[in-house]
């Protein structure tokens, strides 16, 4: 599966495991683990469903297995129906409650499976326990698991927050894993290294300080060798620093192109970024360019530089392209100072 759209995630069935807080003094607290599939409840997976699509809508992160880690292997086993999910999730809340400190939050581990765009996912959650709800336990095949009351008195209040989520499918020849995590609990669009590495066993595929960073720079590139048309340089230059200001999370290639391109140069432009290895689409962290995407710079062939900060206003510097070839960089503005420089 080459991209993931988490609007098209269709939830299935799901086993629900609490997981208590972690004190050391408290360490043979066990977490709560289901042991049958819960009773589907329609309204219950459309919230499944729901909060997976505004968690991800937040922030994106494609993840891949660490090599040689038990948890993936566990995962890609139950994708190919080579274990059982309750067996799973057992070992994911295990898992989950070994990995945490006493700083942590407790709450609850959702280990879901069902189809994105008619493909097999496994979808786990971490999610906040409504300590109002009343815990009611039925009995699948003589096996306890959760009631509909009680799923239906902590889902569908309102107050439960997403804390962690991650979305694991086959590639294309179900030969390993793909994966996207995001973690609506930290700050900007980091994730927690002990539900990623520790719990998980998982990585970042593209660290998004390095992926944005490669972005900018092989934009520029682009624009620099393949655009002759000054005010086209200009405009697209603008497009790009706007791009990297804006507050959405994720950068994507080719609707960045379809919005700000024009039609003759979209498909040069994605083809250009693919080649140089930009990802189609990345999580944005712009800490290491932060001060590159404050400014614009225009560099001439005489030696002269004009730079201006990237949100002045419109029409107060215009760029032009003349008959002879050059460019022609008309700033209109009240003159502030006039200083000499070496």
């Amino acid at each position: 599966m080459a991209s993931f759209d988490p609007g098209r995630v269709e939830i299935a069935h799901w086993v629900i495991n609490e997981i208590p807080k972690s004190f050391k003094r408290q360490e043979g607290t066990p977490p709560t683990l289901s042991e049958a599939l819960s009773p589907y409840d329609v309204d219950v997976a459309r919230f499944f469903e729901r909060k997976i699509s505004e968690s991800f809508g937040r922030s994106k992160h494609e993840i891949q297995a660490i090599p040689g880690r038990a948890t993936p292997e566990s995962v890609l086993a139950r994708l190919r129906y080579e274990r059982g999910i309750i067996e799973l999730s057992v070992d994911l809340g295990g898992r989950l409650h070994d990995s945490q400190s006493g700083a942590m939050s407790g709450g609850l581990l959702v280990v879901t499976e069902g189809t994105h765009a008619g493909n097999p996912i496994l979808a786990v959650l971490k999610l906040e326990k409504e300590e109002g709800a009343r815990a009611a336990t039925a009995q699948v095949e003589g096996k306890s698991t959760y009631s509909v009351e009680y799923m239906r008195d902590l889902f569908l209040t309102g107050r439960t927050r997403v804390f962690k989520v991650a979305v694991f499918a086959l590639d294309d020849d179900a030969s390993s894993l793909v994966g996207w995590v995001c973690d609506p609990q930290s700050k900007g669009t980091d994730v927690a290294d002990f539900f990623l590495e520790t719990f998980l066993e998982c990585e970042l595929t593209n660290d998004p300080k390095v992926a944005t960073r490669q972005f900018h720079a092989e934009a520029e590139k682009f624009i620099n060798d393949h655009v002759d048309d000054p005010e086209k340089k200009s405009r697209y230059e603008t497009a790009v620093i706007a791009e990297l200001n804006r507050h959405d999370a994720e950068v994507r290639l080719r609707p960045f192109a379809e919005g700000n391109l024009d039609v003759e140069d979209r498909g040069a432009f994605v083809q250009a970024m693919r080649d140089a290895g930009v990802a189609p689409s990345f999580v944005k962290d712009i800490d290491l360019i932060r001060s590159r995407i404050r400014r614009m710079q225009y560099e001439f062939e005489a030696g002269v530089k004009v730079s201006y900060p990237a949100d002045t206003p419109e029409g107060v510097v215009t760029v032009t392209g003349r008959d002879d070839g050059r460019t022609e960089l008309l700033v209109v503005d009240e003159l502030k100072n006039l200083h000499s420089r070496a």
